[in-house]
């Protein structure tokens, strides 16, 4: 079974991704989601981890807020994971901000293939659930501020024998809400020190989790 995980701090974005599910021809699924109150703060790798710990299913989507999916994605993502079993997938996400505007393609747009560990993108990313157990979960120590928590868990994944893969044919769609409204929490790449840091300790073999990831394998 596949696991889908929705973090959000703005709860209006999950209709565009409960009607993306339900057009989906695959249904073996199960939808997690995390709703954060921004003025309690930023904690999104502790949602992270607390939708892993509850997941079961085998293979993990991350599917945030504000996005569409193709009716066979899902499909697609299990044979992606069925042929590439030690591999984290990143999916192209293209933007508009009113309905009928031309499309903002992303840089996956036109990428396939092996990719760096640093351009696992997770705004629509799939992984074995094993993965996450392998390294120990998210570091919340991200959490201080936002972004790069994907950067830092690519790059253990990596050194625990994982890829990175763009599959640049499961082509999403995303209202660009950001142009729309202030995101709360969102700056210029606040943990990009603390990203360096972490990639240091990890390649001497020092890192460890801040908090224990004590789920279900």
């Amino acid at each position: 079974m596949i696991s889908v995980l929705t973090p959000t701090i703005r709860p209006q974005g999950l209709q565009m991704v409960m009607e993306s599910l339900e057009r989906q021809t695959n249904q073996e699924f199960e939808w997690l989601v995390e709703m954060g109150m921004p003025w309690r703060g930023h904690d999104l790798s502790a949602s992270m981890n607390r939708m892993l710990r509850r997941a079961q299913g085998d293979i993990i989507v991350i599917h945030q807020d504000y996005i569409t999916a193709p009716d066979n994605a899902l499909e697609k993502i299990l044979e992606n994971h069925r042929l590439s079993p030690m591999t984290l997938f990143t999916y192209p996400v293209s933007k508009y901000i009113q309905l009928g505007d031309d499309l903002k393609h992303d840089w996956r747009q036109d990428a396939i293939g092996f990719r760096p560990y640093y351009q696992w993108e997770t705004d629509y990313a799939s992984a074995p659930r094993k993965m996450f157990f392998d390294v120990g979960g998210y570091d919340e120590d991200f959490d201080k501020g936002w972004s790069w928590e994907n950067v830092n868990i690519g790059h253990r994944a990596e050194k625990a024998g994982y890829v990175v893969r763009c599959d640049s044919t499961l082509k999403t769609t995303a209202w660009d809400h950001d142009a729309a409204m202030a995101h709360p929490f969102r700056g210029k790449n606040e943990n990009q020190e603390l990203s360096k840091s972490k990639a240091m300790m990890i390649e001497a073999g020092e890192w460890r989790a801040t908090a224990p990831f004590n789920g279900r394998r």
